[in-house]
């Protein structure tokens, strides 16, 4: 059974806080600090820059070694998976944590879901991907 987008949405935004507030602490705790070139270059921060990398790294592990639940998806009962129900291949995990963390299509993929009232992400779409409920247990 597919999730719903509210699930979705809920889960992404549960595990970016997560992700938020770590790297928030690390960049207080250990002072880290980016290049100047890095500030006229984006808009980064060093808090923002270090939850971009963290979110990527903890997008992969949930999905690649943890059958792709996040803490957001244990939750909120949200799970990601191949097409056909299966564990989704080292590969395809990578791109789909890449097209995740980059944050315009973020942005793009909350309207593509409720103009187009689908329930097929722009993550699903271009990793070929499905994000399912976690049956009970």
């Amino acid at each position: 059974m597919k999730a719903n987008f509210q699930a979705r949405f809920v889960c992404y935004c549960f595990d970016y806080a997560i992700m938020f507030l770590l790297s928030f602490g690390l960049v207080r705790l250990f002072g880290f600090r980016l290049p100047f070139a890095a500030y006229l270059a984006y808009y980064f921060t060093p808090i923002r820059f270090y939850a971009i990398i963290l979110y990527f790294f903890y997008i992969l592990i949930c999905f690649a070694f943890f059958k792709g639940v996040s803490l957001g998806g244990i939750i909120f009962n949200v799970r990601v998976v191949n097409e056909d129900n299966s564990k989704m291949p080292f590969g395809k995990c990578v791109i789909r944590s890449l097209l995740q963390t980059a944050f315009p299509l973020a942005v793009f993929n909350v309207p593509y879901m409720l103009i187009y009232r689908t329930q097929i992400s722009l993550f699903d779409a271009c990793s070929n991907s499905k994000t399912t409920k976690i049956r009970n247990r």
